[in-house]
Order: structure tokens, then sequence, then C-alpha cells
């Protein structure tokens, strides 16, 4: 590497100190340039595996709505709706049938600070005597 400095002329006169710019220029463009076209040929390599499993497995998604129809029930009609949601996103994210366990609702009263602090508490260890 010191070899190469020693070619290099310590005053160098203008016009080679712009080849020097435009080689040091193309250079850094070269490899940006074949970066790209290998993360472009590594994305083309997961569209065409996307493709491939869209159109292995079809979705069938069917709508079994046990509701009542009365507007008394708007507020269990609202639940219904909120874990139809996430239970399509669930199956969207996780490409998959799953079982949902519970849904729990967030507190009424959006006391963070409070929720924090319990969370901490139940991950503590309770000491037995």
């Amino acid at each position: 590497m010191n070899m190469m400095f020693a070619l290099l002329d310590p005053h160098p006169s203008i016009p080679e100190s712009i080849v020097y710019m435009l080689t040091g220029f193309i250079l850094v463009v070269g490899v940006l340039a074949i970066l790209s076209a290998i993360t472009s040929f590594v994305g083309l390599f997961f569209i065409i595996k996307e493709k491939a499993k869209s159109t292995q497995k079809e979705v069938k998604a069917e709508v079994k709505s046990d509701a009542p129809k009365s507007v008394a029930s708007s507020a269990k009609s609202e639940d219904a709706v909120i874990t139809a949601v996430i239970s399509a996103a669930v199956f969207a994210v996780l490409e998959g049938n799953y079982n949902i366990l519970s849904i729990d609702a967030l507190p009424s009263n959006k006391d963070w600070a409070l929720e924090g602090r319990k969370a901490i508490f139940r991950s503590h260890l309770l000491k037995t005597k």
C-alpha cells in the first residue's frame, strides 16, 4: 500500500487531481451498482418464492356469525368484530390456523405508569418461607 502512495506525485497538477477524483468516483459508483444488482437479484428470488407459495395455497375464509341481530347487543357485536379482525390479522401474519385463547381489553383508565408497575411486580418471583 505504501508503495502505491510512493508512485503518486506529492504535488499533482489540476488534470492529475481530476483524474484521481474521477477514478475514485467511478470505483465507488461501480461497487454500489454491483451491490444494488446483488440485492435486486436476492429480492427477485424472494418475489418468485412468494408467488409460488401464493399459487400453491388458496385461502378459504368462512365467516360464521352467531351474533344476535338486535340493537341491544351492539356491545357483543363490536366484540365479535374485534375478535374477527384480530383473528384475520393472526391468520394473515402467521400464515396458518391458530387458536386464540384470550383477548384482553386495555384498561379503561389508561394509567400506563400503573400498568408498568403491575407488570414489573408480576414478573418478580414470590418468596415462600
